[in-house]
């Protein structure tokens, strides 16, 4: 049986502000979300720790270098972009998101 161990690292590249534009939902309210915003770009890269081997880390079906624009307050995600091989680059945006009862996310 062959192992696969990969490093991975996150780090923040910057803070930048992003326009937000997604449905928030919590209970059984849905409220709109349109702001600007604070958020951290962050990298997730990896690397295999046997220089011989391909890495195969992936978030979401993503890899390559990994980023991620976080939303600070709410704490989650608010875009992603990386590699799909068959697709090339691909970048995908928050659309909707459901809090838990009592908070924010």
């Amino acid at each position: 049986m062959q192992t696969h161990v990969e490093q991975v690292t996150l780090r923040v590249d910057r803070v930048a502000t992003v326009a937000l534009d997604f449905q928030e939902r919590s209970g059984s309210a849905v409220r709109d979300v349109h702001e600007q915003l604070s958020a951290l770009l962050l990298v997730a890269h990896s690397r295999p720790v046997d220089p011989s081997s391909e890495s195969a880390f992936r978030i979401f079906g993503l890899g390559g270098d990994v980023e991620l624009v976080w939303d600070p307050v709410r704490r989650l995600p608010v875009e992603i972009t990386g590699s799909v091989k068959v697709l090339g680059r691909v970048h995908v945006r928050l659309a909707s998101a459901t809090l838990r009862a009592g908070g924010v996310s």
